[in-house]
């Protein structure tokens, strides 16, 4: 992790209760759980980042299912990028060169989809890769097979969805597609 590798906790990650810790590399998600030992220990009031690569598109709440409560910031240099109820659900940290994310809970949905995505991207410094065979609607999947010379965007939606598929070279292409409906196309178009 220390030289630039990347790090995605969901839930309890790294969960063993050791040394009156329970995650057990809160130096890299830059988070911890409360397990009652300072519960009566004010924290501070946690101000959440309102911009981050992670969230840049993201639109209304983050669905996190039951997620989890009394997650708190234990790195000072842990950006924290939602918060209930004072309980940190999505938070990212560098560590050495290396880079961690903290989530919540992540059941399925259009939006989770979009947002473990951005998050790999980020763990793995390669936030520019994203949007190179990218749809700007998250409905709107892309897959990318360069050595067969295609890709393939699929509407995950039951309704019309229309996207602008960013490709290579600064290249852009617009899609309108039926609901539930996945197109072949060649990258050279």
């Amino acid at each position: 992790m220390h030289q630039g590798g990347g790090f995605i906790g969901i839930g309890d990650p790294t969960a063993y209760e050791y040394q009156g810790v329970l995650f057990q590399l809160a130096d890299i998600l830059g988070v911890q759980k409360e397990m009652g030992f300072t519960a009566s220990v004010n924290k501070p009031k946690i101000t959440p980042v309102k911009e981050h690569f992670i969230t840049e598109d993201l639109e209304g709440d983050i669905d996190y299912g039951e997620g989890m409560t009394m997650i708190y910031q234990a790195e000072i240099g842990a950006q924290v990028l939602d918060v209930h109820d004072n309980s940190c659900n999505l938070a990212v940290n560098s560590f050495g060169q290396g880079r961690g994310v903290y989530i919540a809970g992540l059941p399925y949905s259009i939006q989770n989809t979009r947002l473990l995505s951005r998050a790999i991207f980020w763990a793995a410094h390669q936030e520019e890769q994203l949007y190179s065979w990218f749809s700007l609607n998250p409905n709107v999947e892309c897959h990318a097979y360069p050595e067969t010379g295609r890709y393939c965007a699929v509407n995950n939606t039951a309704e019309t969805q229309k996207t602008t598929i960013l490709m290579e070279n600064d290249l852009r292409i617009e899609l309108e597609l039926n609901g539930m409906e996945s197109v072949w196309l060649d990258m050279n178009m």
